[in-house]
């Protein structure tokens, strides 16, 4: 969802073939705050970028044909997910450490490859620097089924919590009345861990 007076959303160019994603912004302030989260954020473990055009405002990002997202991760894969909570966390805490909050933490933004244990964040399209405040903007984007009451209504300042409370909301998808007692167990654990990273109650 993008809450704006004007929708500017990138126009978005797809090549399989030559493994890029090619964005023309139609917002100045909107692109360069994805290059600067992109390259503050660049890690084996985030969408890689693979150059971009201050003048004609095009960024072009690797596509990751081996990769998959957490979307078509099966129920019976379970206890792969819940071992991938761990590494989903180092790399969202690698996004706050260097001052950005991702702002769309959700199953299809994080792509994995079960074989190698490869993960990787995509689309910062709704990132914001840590502690800017959300009164300034005129546009933002979320999702409304995992963003936190703050991102929805534009309030206070950007913070880790809003991270932390997406992948919250993920987790308390998991139906516990088909977990196995250990499987329980492990997924109270992280959801209990993140809660403590929480600067709000749920």
């Amino acid at each position: 969802m993008i809450n704006n007076q004007i929708n500017k959303s990138p126009y978005i160019i797809f090549d399989k073939n030559r493994r890029y994603i090619r964005r023309v912004f139609l917002d100045d302030i909107q692109y360069q705050r994805e290059v600067n989260a992109l390259l503050d954020c660049y890690d084996i473990r985030v969408q890689q970028i693979i150059s971009f055009n201050d003048i004609k405002k095009i960024i072009i990002t690797r596509y990751y044909r081996r990769l998959q997202p957490f979307t078509l991760l099966k129920y019976s894969e379970l206890n792969f997910f819940i071992d991938s909570i761990i590494p989903i966390m180092d790399i969202i805490t690698h996004c706050h450490c260097s001052g950005w909050c991702h702002g769309d933490i959700k199953p299809a933004n994080i792509l994995y490859n079960k074989r190698l244990k490869k993960y990787v964040l995509i689309d910062f399209s709704a990132a914001l620097p840590l502690g800017y405040p959300r009164d300034q903007l005129n546009n933002w984007q979320y999702t409304e089924s995992y963003a936190s009451i703050n991102q929805q209504r534009g309030v206070n300042m950007v913070a880790s919590s809003d991270d932390w409370y997406s992948l919250w909301v993920w987790i308390s998808t998991i139906n516990l009345d088909y977990c196995s007692k250990r499987e329980k167990i492990k997924i109270m654990a992280l959801k209990d861990k993140l809660i403590e990273l929480l600067e709000y109650p749920i």
